[in-house]
């Protein structure tokens, strides 16, 4: 193992600060939280979280892949671990390799000139996985439309259903929903 592996290896085994970032971030763009129907509450976690989460609690996972499997080159890490990147954009760049995202995707999120929105790129392309280009010109993205989330029992954590992230800007406030069509459910989310 070189010194960039080594290097990379104690960042990702003293994790305290990834994991932090990590949560920060699935927290502010709600790939989890509680939502609200009738007069139950109620936990949901979109497909993303839960891919995450899966992986990161399985032991076969953690004990052949050290946590985060990552295939980077040596000009990579160099790159990651020397510039200035702020704690969450490095965060955002390892997880968008852990993730699976392509090069280009990487590319933008992992720009410095874009440590301003690298987390809105992350979130973007973890939604759309298929695009290659961060849309800079559109001024607000929905990127979760479409997207599944699973609503759980707030005390058995079992899933009750799916449902798809609807907005309401008709009031003062944009709201969110979590709607299933077919049952006839539509959970507002708390928004913190």
């Amino acid at each position: 193992m070189n010194i960039y592996q080594r290097a990379l290896q104690f960042y990702l085994d003293t994790r305290h600060y990834l994991d932090w970032e990590l949560e920060m971030f699935f927290y502010r763009y709600t790939h989890y939280g509680t939502c609200v129907y009738e007069n139950g509450t109620y936990h949901f976690e979109s497909e993303i979280y839960r891919t995450y989460n899966k992986r990161m609690v399985d032991p076969n996972y953690i004990k052949e892949f050290h946590i985060f499997k990552l295939d980077l080159t040596d000009t990579e890490i160099n790159r990651y671990l020397t510039k200035n990147y702020p704690d969450g954009q490095l965060a955002a760049v390892i997880f968008a390799h852990w993730f699976g995202l392509t090069k280009k995707q990487i590319q933008q999120i992992a720009n410095l000139n874009n440590r301003k929105k690298y987390d809105k790129m992350l979130n973007f392309f973890l939604w759309n996985p298929s695009v290659e280009e961060y849309p800079f010109k559109q001024s607000y993205i929905n990127t979760n439309l479409n997207q599944k989330y699973y609503v759980l029992d707030k005390d058995t954590k079992k899933k009750i259903t799916v449902c798809y992230a609807v907005y309401d800007n008709s009031g003062e406030f944009l709201h969110t929903y979590l709607v299933n069509k077919e049952l006839g459910l539509k959970l507002k989310v708390d928004e913190c």
